[in-house]
């Protein structure tokens, strides 16, 4: 967990949590946070990108979260993606994640992205379906900040929805987090 915390993403988490108590942006989040807040949720970033996706530009190892949307009763989950674009305009995905069911069997849940897109160069989408059967999932994500966050929404059916946030990581940032405890 302390490994977890030296990433970025507990940067992106400040920016969040200083929004939701409607605090300005101001001289504590850094330049970085500031330009990436700016992106995600000004209208103005919100335009199509011109130019493709290069190969593998979303290819990596993923680390995030999902959420629920208005059911506090369903915890927040957190769970990792990996994912291979061999174009511009095609990749995959294979998800773990903890198995959050009371009756599970095993601890961790494995799922595959199908039917994936590419739309506008910034959105992708795709239907998450688990290996032990369970209701796919639509997933409409968001790429940002050089195509190293993916922001978006999540949903099965008419029944439930939420929001989900990925963060890519690298095995040169993995490296540079053990190196600092040394």
């Amino acid at each position: 967990m302390k490994i977890l915390m030296k990433t970025r993403v507990w940067g992106l988490l400040a920016i969040l949590v200083a929004a939701f108590n409607l605090q300005a942006a101001d001289s504590r989040i850094t330049q970085d946070e500031a330009e990436l807040w700016a992106e995600m949720f000004n209208k103005s970033s919100k335009k199509p990108h011109k130019k493709k996706l290069k190969p593998h530009a979303i290819s990596g190892v993923w680390v995030g979260y999902y959420d629920y949307h208005g059911n506090s009763s369903q915890p927040d989950i957190a769970f990792s993606m990996l994912v291979k674009q061999p174009n511009d305009s095609q990749f995959g995905i294979v998800f773990l994640e903890p198995n959050t069911a009371r009756d599970a069997k095993h601890f961790a849940r494995v799922a595959q992205a199908l039917k994936p897109k590419i739309h506008d160069n910034r959105t992708i989408s795709f239907i998450k379906q688990y290996q032990d059967g369970a209701a796919p999932i639509r997933y409409t994500l968001n790429l940002f900040k050089d195509n190293t966050v993916m922001y978006g929404t999540w949903q099965i059916g008419q029944k439930a929805s939420g929001n989900a946030f990925f963060i890519k990581t690298s095995l040169k940032e993995l490296k540079a987090i053990r190196k600092s405890f040394k």
